[in-house]
């Protein structure tokens, strides 16, 4: 939903909001893998 409020909040003329949904989408991804880690961490040990 991120993705797609990027590409239409900047066909809107909308780019400080664009960018605001961008740095989302970064901290999706970064807290995405971060929890994916820490859960492959867990499994391991059980």
């Amino acid at each position: 939903i991120d993705t797609i409020s990027v590409f239409l909040f900047y066909s809107r003329g909308l780019f400080l909001t664009s960018i605001l949904f961008f740095v989302y989408l970064i901290i999706i991804y970064f807290g995405y893998k971060s929890w994916t880690e820490m859960k492959d961490e867990i499994d391991a040990k059980n």
